[in-house]
């Protein structure tokens, strides 16, 4: 089968398309695109946006020696991609520097935090509640 012009430029527009959608997935997904945004009362998210849009993020409060993790959501844009693990990382480092002990109630984090005690064992407050899990 011959290809015409038409149908040639078409496939080359629908490569280069889904090269640049891909690259520009890949772009935004790296942990050093999560930022952390928080206000005066310490009630906030890890997030990633681009272009003013949130394409992903990890809500969050600080307060007496604890980071609690309400709820983490990924855009469908990206999901399967491993963002929702970055989050998770950038929210655990920020806990090590900090000093705080999370208590984890989004189904996400506590999930993790069950599946690999061993990984976040020093940052888990399994005790907020007063009962040992």
């Amino acid at each position: 089968m011959r290809l015409v012009d038409n149908q040639k430029t078409w496939i080359m527009t629908e490569i280069l398309t889904a090269f640049l959608t891909f690259r520009t997935l890949t772009k935004v997904k790296t942990m050093n695109d999560i930022q952390l945004k928080l206000d005066s009362s310490g009630k906030g998210a890890f997030v990633l946006e681009e272009s003013s849009e949130r394409l992903a993020e990890m809500a969050i409060s600080i307060a007496d020696g604890n980071l609690t993790v309400f709820h983490t959501e990924v855009s469908d844009k990206l999901k399967g991609q491993g963002v929702a693990a970055n989050l998770l990382s950038k929210m655990v480092a920020y806990a090590r520097e900090h000093n705080l002990k999370v208590i984890p109630l989004c189904p996400y984090v506590s999930a993790q935090f069950r599946r690999h005690p061993d990984q976040y064992d020093d940052v888990w407050n399994k005790h907020w509640h007063g009962k040992s899990k």
